[in-house]
């Protein structure tokens, strides 16, 4: 299950640094600002896929069994991966859109059997952690192995989907398939209300987008190399897989789950509002550290959160949680692509921060316990 969720987001981020040279490829007459809205719009189609999917596969999950899901997911997912090779315009959207909606499956369908097999609400947590970590580690090499093949290997690019269909006959022969009881948790019954929390999954996800969009445009005034853009990226998944290897060794997350999401957020709103100022390469990577370790958190205590809800509804929520996460990417994209093309859209980031921090006063006051009168 792990090599699972690191092939495929090592898939996912390596495409990023390649939509430049694929719409260039696959538009050639295209003007600047049309291949800037082909590369918006294609970084938002897999994002859009996953959210239509991801909570179709999580009910699905649950009325049936789980690992043959995730295994035809698994496989969509390394076809339509290697189908992006094509020069056509319309293949490459079909292709993204479809690589998405495959995708959907991954993340839900694993993070529900990790729950299924937990013994208890702290190896839960363990096992959330660890498939967070190799996640982030697929963050940090694929954006890496994107800037590979646009150096003209090529053939990388397809070793990558080759990873993901590797990644499947391991789980079919290794995996095991059976399922047990999720134990309740103390915690159980006050997670603060479904909503809010997909409402802050949303948040973190796109909080973290909106610069991945940026880097992947390279059209702000920091006029970033690609080099540098795929460094920046790259490291953002070594603070987010960094994130994940503390809270595994601190292990608090069992227990304070709900009172560490307040000081991510608020950590995550002040880094929104200083990226607006960060100009020089330093502040510009000191801030996307932060961010990146803020929502690294967000996500891992928005999905364990979630996971306490009823044992009948795992594979529903979860890929509720994913489609939200999704729909945070989404908005980022669109909301870059449209801050990047008027000067005075400047005020996007600090709204996006004020958002954020009425999500957090509303999951705060929804997951506040009843006090005897």
């Amino acid at each position: 299950m792990l090599l699972v969720v690191f092939a495929t987001s090592l898939a996912g981020t390596a495409v990023m640094p390649l939509l430049p040279d694929l719409v260039a490829q696959s538009a050639p007459g295209a003007t600047t600002a049309a291949r800037q809205g082909h590369i918006a719009a294609l970084a938002a189609a897999g994002p859009v896929g996953m959210m239509l999917a991801a909570p179709v596969w999580g009910l699905i999950s649950d009325r049936t069994r789980r690992r043959p899901l995730l295994l035809f997911g698994l496989g969509g997912f390394a076809l339509t991966l290697a189908a992006m090779g094509w020069p056509q315009l319309e293949a490459l959207y079909a292709s993204r859109l479809l690589n998405g909606l495959f995708a959907g499956s991954v993340t839900p369908l694993a993070f529900a059997i990790a729950a299924d097999r937990a013994g208890s609400p702290a190896e839960r947590a363990r096992a959330f952690t660890s498939l967070n970590a190799v996640a982030y580690a697929g963050y940090l090499v694929g954006p890496l192995l994107g800037g590979w093949v646009t150096a003209g290997h090529v053939s990388s690019y397809y070793a990558t989907a080759a990873t993901v269909a590797l990644s499947m006959l391991v789980l079919a022969v290794a995996a095991d398939p059976g399922r047990s009881a999720v134990i309740g948790s103390a915690d159980e019954g006050r997670t603060a209300g479904r909503v809010p929390l997909l409402i802050v999954s949303a948040m973190g996800a796109g909080s973290l987008g909106v610069l991945h969009i940026a880097l992947t445009l390279r059209t702000d005034a920091r006029d970033l190399s690609p080099e540098g853009a795929a460094w920046l990226l790259s490291l953002c998944g070594v603070v987010m897989l960094l994130a994940q290897l503390v809270w595994l060794r601190v292990g608090w997350l069992a227990a304070r789950a709900r009172r560490l999401l307040s000081p991510a957020l608020l950590m995550l709103a002040l880094m929104l509002v200083a990226n607006g100022y960060a100009r020089a390469p330093w502040a510009l990577a000191a801030v996307l550290a932060a961010m990146a370790w803020a929502s690294a958190t967000v996500s891992l205590l928005t999905s364990y959160l979630i996971s306490l809800g009823p044992r009948e509804r795992l594979g529903l929520n979860l890929g509720a949680q994913c489609a939200a996460a999704a729909a945070g990417q989404t908005l980022a994209a669109l909301l870059t692509t449209w801050e990047m093309a008027r000067a005075g859209g400047a005020f996007v980031w600090p709204a996006a921060a004020a958002a954020i921090i009425l999500a957090g006063l509303l999951l705060e006051f929804r997951g506040r316990p009843n006090r005897p009168r």
